[in-house]
């Protein structure tokens, strides 16, 4: 006695097989740009800690602070600029079309509030490394 799972029916109706293979289609359209972006990311992250490393332990460590740093402040502003996305979508599926433009160009300004704030939490970290008295 076999039982059958949900993957098994859909492979054995052509229509459902067709309409997997357009979803799947469809759904690596839209995944394509970002898993390149993420594998880039990822690289560059390993071409940074390999050049470090071959300098000098110190170079390492200082390499893993300022990315972690980075990190933080740009999943921060990843994190506050996603909350857009959601807004949009209401509008849309409420047929309030002409309220997204507005609801558009205030994510923007908050983008950019929050970009210069972080562009200067960035620069004065120098600040934060000097006072703990590091060696060059």
């Amino acid at each position: 006695m076999f039982l059958i799972t949900p993957l098994q029916h859909l492979f054995r109706h052509p229509a459902a097989r067709s309409r997997l293979q357009t979803e799947v289609r469809g759904l690596w359209l839209l995944a394509w740009p970002i898993l390149v972006g993420q594998l880039a990311n990822v690289g560059m992250a390993v071409v940074d800690v390999a050049m470090a490393g071959h300098a000098s332990a110190q170079d390492l460590a200082g390499v893993s602070i300022g990315v972690s740093i980075w990190n933080m402040l740009m999943l921060g502003l990843i994190g506050l600029m996603m909350a857009i996305s959601p807004v949009v979508a209401h509008h849309v599926g409420a047929g309030r079309t002409p309220q997204i433009a507005s609801d558009v160009r205030q994510g923007l300004w908050l983008g950019l509030g929050a970009g210069l704030l972080a562009m200067v939490a960035a620069n004065l970290a120098t600040l934060v490394f000097d006072s703990m008295q590091l060696e060059p």
